[in-house]
């Protein structure tokens, strides 16, 4: 007999700790969306900005590095070397109150378009 698979079966650990610790955080603050930034190229990627609604909400410094580095540890688990060659960009957005997190993410690339003429 096999184990039926639910969608949440290949949810990255990282999605499920945010769901279970990081959101339930937030709510408490009142942060009603968390937006992490993100982008990188070359051999570096980097979280750019973490944002958090509404304005002024004072969120302790824990826990934005706490978000940061699971932020970064998604980001390697989801798209791997995300940051090497062209490149990627997006963002990580959290929605405390619906519980809900949506990954947007671009990869840049190198397009060449070319053209051949005889004479």
């Amino acid at each position: 007999m096999t184990e039926e698979k639910t969608p949440f079966d290949n949810t990255p650990e990282q999605i499920n700790t945010f769901k279970e610790t990081i959101i339930p955080k937030l709510a408490d603050l009142g942060v009603t969306k968390l937006t992490v930034h993100y982008s990188g190229s070359g051999d570096e990627g980097f979280i750019d900005s973490i944002e958090f609604e509404p304005d002024g909400v004072v969120v302790p410094s824990e826990l934005k590095e706490q978000i940061s580095d699971l932020a970064d540890e998604f980001l390697y688990a989801e798209h791997g070397s995300w940051g090497d060659g062209d490149g990627a960009t997006g963002t990580i957005v959290i929605d405390p109150i619906k519980g809900k997190i949506v990954n947007e993410h671009g990869w840049y690339f190198t397009d060449v378009n070319y053209e051949t003429k005889e004479f």
